[in-house]
Formats: C-alpha cells, structure tokens, sequence
C-alpha cells in the first residue's frame, strides 16, 4: 500500500521539475542569440494563468518569445502593440499582435518599466 503513494510523489516531483525547465529551454529561432531582456516569470496566456517560474519572457532585436507549458510564441517587434497590463495583485504588460489576434499574452513581471524602456528604445 505504501508504493501507490510513493509513485505519486515521484511522479509530482518528476512533473514538477519538467514544469520549471521546459520554459527554459531555447527555440530554433533563438540559438547563438543573446536576448536584450529576459526573466523567468508568471502570466496570463489565453484562458491559462500561469504562476511563477512556468513563464519564460525573452526580448530580442527581432522578436519577443513568451514561453510556457502551453506553448511557445513568437512576437515580431516590428507589429507588436505593448500596454501597461497590470492586475490587482501583480504588475505587468499586456502584448497585442496581429500574429496572434483574440489570444491574451499578458505578462507577470516586476521589471515592468525596464521591459517599456527596452522595447520603446528599440521601437
């Protein structure tokens, strides 16, 4: 009876670090490139909240990468619309593309004013 739980824990502990690596690992797109800002944070991806650490938030020259279980997008800086997005609880910024119409990409940062002034640097 004592090996049925003990398979869950396992299991939990095995689900829960590939949880926290999986945003960490880098696409096709952004090997050999060194990001302009990156954090390891939370955020709201569609109808999914994610919490901190399952969020990987990169900006490039290029392009902006949000990372996550749910998926990986990538946001060409030349289309990209960014608004202050904070919440009640948490700071953050709300990204708008045309690549991805109708889809949430908010992001929970507490570098908020460092992530505008890089992106309106660069605009």
């Amino acid at each position: 009876m004592a090996f049925i739980p003990l398979a869950f824990v396992g299991l939990f502990i095995i689900l829960a670090v590939w949880a926290v690596r999986s945003p960490k690992s880098r696409t096709d797109k952004e090997v050999g490139l060194t990001p302009q800002f990156e954090e390891i944070c939370g955020g709201r991806i569609g109808m999914m909240n994610y919490t901190w650490p399952l969020v990987r938030h990169s900006i490039y020259d290029d392009f902006i990468v949000i990372k996550c279980l749910g998926g990986c997008y990538t946001i060409p800086r030349n289309s990209v619309k960014v608004e202050r997005g904070d919440g009640v609880l948490s700071n953050g910024v709300l990204y708008k593309s045309p690549k991805y119409l109708g889809q949430e990409l908010r992001i929970w940062t507490s570098s908020k004013n460092v992530v505008l002034e890089v992106l309106e640097r660069n605009a």
